[in-house]
């Protein structure tokens, strides 16, 4: 638990930081370390770089300075542009301002990278899982991009593609091309910006794995909480297109032109199944070749164990077990 004299009117979160700002300061509290064994070195390191600060949007952060909220006092300096969100990822986090720019700072010492700025005045910002690109959603709910690393523009570029009464996105734990938004009630998944098929939802986005949506029906929850009996039947699931795709595709032609689709859409979770499949059809060439791709070493072992055996039933057995059906390989 943390105390602090900053009201925290934007909050970001990633799995080693929180960082809160009011209108015109940024606090961030290094909570967790990446590495659990720390040098000496590190350790001092991370006494005199703050495990604990804090620092006004006008000024440049000192890694000398440590938060302390006894003692600590705001600094008295004027800020005309005020601070309207903020967002992280695992290792810099961003502030918007109302005048539409935005700064990016880096994690875990904390330093001023870039300043970059925006066509409107942001009200929500989110970034993706390797802080290449980040999502705006504008005071009128609409959602643009912005590419940091953009080839062509010094200092990154606002994306000209826009959608209008967007009220919440979510992006890829796993894959920074990947994001889900709400545009009123219907759910879209877009792939390099371009989107996929809607769908109907009237949950709230929380997590986007595993080309898995899952969203909440909050609604559902505040009209009665008192009769929600299970939690879980209130929580929905949406697959991307990809994957939904890669099944059909499994199902109903065969294993190669499967694998020539994940290889146009790659991703670890469709190369699991493809891996499945093809230990299915004992195809083991597909298979290891599936196992490589996704970097599953133990994966790859058992391949070359499952080619030991003679007996064809035996394999089958090995590779019920494997996924844990135990009934069927007795």
């Amino acid at each position: 638990m943390k105390y602090v004299t900053i009201e925290p009117k934007y909050v970001a979160m990633n799995k080693t930081t929180v960082i809160i700002a009011d209108d015109e300061v940024v606090y961030y509290w290094q909570y967790r370390t990446q590495h659990s064994k720390l040098t000496a070195l590190e350790s001092e390191k991370r006494k005199k770089g703050g495990k604990e600060n804090a620092f006004h949007i006008e000024e440049i952060p000192s890694a000398e300075s440590i938060y302390d909220k006894e003692k600590w006092h705001r600094p008295m300096i004027d800020c005309t542009d005020q601070i309207c969100c903020i967002a992280a990822c695992e290792d810099s986090f961003i502030v918007g301002r109302m005048s539409g720019q935005v700064f990016k700072y880096s994690l875990p010492y904390i330093q001023l990278e870039s300043k970059m700025m925006l066509r409107c005045r942001p009200q929500l910002l989110s970034l993706n899982c390797d802080g290449t690109k980040y999502s705006i959603i504008d005071i009128n709910g609409v959602l643009s991009f912005f590419d940091i690393n953009a080839p062509e523009t010094p200092g990154g570029e606002h994306l000209p593609h826009e959608r209008k009464e967007v009220w919440s996105i979510i992006w890829s734990s796993d894959n920074p091309n990947l994001c889900a938004m709400m545009e009123k009630n219907r759910l879209y998944v877009y792939r390099d910006f371009m989107p996929e098929e809607p769908v109907l939802s009237a949950g709230y986005l929380c997590d986007f794995t595993d080309l898995e949506v899952k969203a909440i029906l909050l609604d559902d929850i505040l009209k009665d909480p008192e009769e929600v009996k299970n939690i879980n039947d209130l929580v929905v699931e949406y697959e991307a297109k990809s994957l939904r795709d890669t099944r059909d595709f499994l199902t109903t032609v065969s294993l190669k032109e499967a694998v020539e689709f994940v290889q146009q859409n790659p991703h670890k979770r469709l190369w699991k199944l493809i891996a499945e499949s093809a230990l299915e059809k004992l195809d083991f060439k597909i298979a290891e070749r599936a196992f490589i791709k996704n970097e599953d070493y133990f994966g790859i072992l058992f391949v070359k164990r499952l080619k030991d055996f003679e007996d064809r039933n035996k394999q089958k057995a090995e590779i019920a077990c494997y996924y844990k059906r135990y009934d069927e390989a007795e």
